[in-house]
């Protein structure tokens, strides 16, 4: 934790910024300790003209880390932060026995413009905020309270903190990698001629909540379905014989992502589409080789493509190889051509190569990877050749 904060003092200070805001659940679990509602847009963050009661910012001036939510978390608060000082505002829901905290102000604006007010930046001051995520209202009130100050954003400020994992940090996304890889071996061995997408959907998830994992994406897609790009909502198709079924998953472990794919298929599949699937795996495992400390990521990128191009894909040319995960399961860096840096230790990223034949079949190979000194752990072990079922 010290060392995260470390790095945001010093990219603050980079930035000209005096005081920082953290408003969405990932960047409020990244600076506090507090887990809302990671995974999902932060629904109670000052969004309504009443202030909902699960309002919650995290804040940070680069000495002192403060949080601001209603009463009724204060055990959690207690139990799971790490924070200088909490400041509380009641809670709309009745509760009985217990301590109950100190109220700070009404609610959660008050409350925060209460602390800023304290702590002297109701002058002029540049104040970061997530501008991705801040709601309008809330932008328009904190510049009416704060006239003179400068508001910047402060979302990039935070993503590329985020990219250089602890050993906590790390520890975390490595149980999440390897028991998602598990629970699709688990759910591809249970596969049956049939069985709708749904089906198997249960079976993944269910393996994931007996291992005391979450999950975040969750694309389970079948036959022609496979190769839908987005993701999908897996449903009521039924898997039948010459089916491709690719898992495009990550199941979350304590805050953290992971993001795997695998592929099967209900027997076997069309020639050119298994002649295709073992040219990627062969490409994709090429490509790890090239993954070091200190190497240019988009370089990187343009050398996997040329893997890509001699193993018979001259026109494929996909945007990106991969990217950072974490607290979501798509973060920076991106393995691409954008990329602005270098590979650094303590990076976690996917190395992937999907391939999508609309109305045929579909597939992806998808690792999670840990850069190191040395150069790479590959933290999903299971393997990843094609399935025959």
């Amino acid at each position: 934790m010290r060392a995260k904060l470390l790095r945001l003092k010093e990219a603050m200070e980079r930035a000209g910024i005096e005081v920082l805001i953290a408003l969405s659940p990932e960047n409020i679990f990244y600076l506090t300790g507090l887990r809302t509602y990671l995974g999902t847009p932060n629904r109670a963050t000052f969004n309504s003209p009443r202030l909902s009661p699960g309002s919650v910012a995290g804040i940070y001036d680069g000495q002192s880390v403060d949080l601001i939510c209603n009463s009724s978390w204060a055990r959690m608060v207690e139990e799971d932060c790490k924070v200088n000082n909490a400041f509380f505002y009641p809670t709309l829901s009745r509760i009985i026995g217990g301590t109950t905290p100190t109220i700070f102000a009404d609610n959660a604006l008050d409350a925060l413009v209460k602390l800023l007010a304290q702590r002297g930046y109701l002058d002029a001051t540049t104040i970061g905020v997530e501008m991705n995520f801040i709601p309008v209202n809330l932008y328009l009130r904190l510049s009416e309270r704060f006239p003179k100050a400068k508001f910047v954003d402060a979302t990039n400020l935070f993503l590329q903190n985020r990219e250089i994992k602890d050993e906590a940090e790390v520890e975390k996304i490595r149980k999440a990698a390897a028991k998602t890889a598990e629970a699709i071996s688990e759910t591809i061995s249970n596969i049956k001629e049939g069985m709708a997408e749904s089906d198997l959907l249960y079976i993944f998830k269910s393996n994931l909540l007996q291992n005391g994992l979450d999950w975040n994406t969750t694309t389970i897609g079948a036959g022609y379905r496979s190769a839908e790009v987005q993701n999908i909502v897996s449903g009521a198709y039924r898997v039948k014989k010459g089916d491709f079924i690719r898992f495009d998953v990550g199941g979350i472990f304590e805050g953290y992502c992971a993001d795997v794919s695998r592929c099967a298929s209900l027997g076997q599949p069309l020639p050119e589409v298994a002649q295709l699937y073992q040219s990627h795996l062969k490409a994709q495992e090429q490509i790890l080789t090239l993954i070091r400390p200190d190497q240019v990521i988009a370089e990187v990128y343009k050398a996997g493509l040329e893997i890509l191009h001699q193993c018979g894909h001259a026109d494929y040319t996909p945007k990106r190889l991969g990217h950072g995960i974490g607290l979501t399961a798509h973060e920076l860096p991106s393995f691409g051509p954008e990329a602005d840096g270098v590979f650094k230790p303590g990076m976690v990223i996917t190395v992937e190569v999907p391939f999508y034949i609309r109305e045929v079949a579909g597939f992806n190979i998808e690792n999670n990877v840990l850069v190191t000194e040395q150069g790479i752990e590959v933290l999903d072990k299971t393997s990843k050749e094609l399935i025959i079922i």
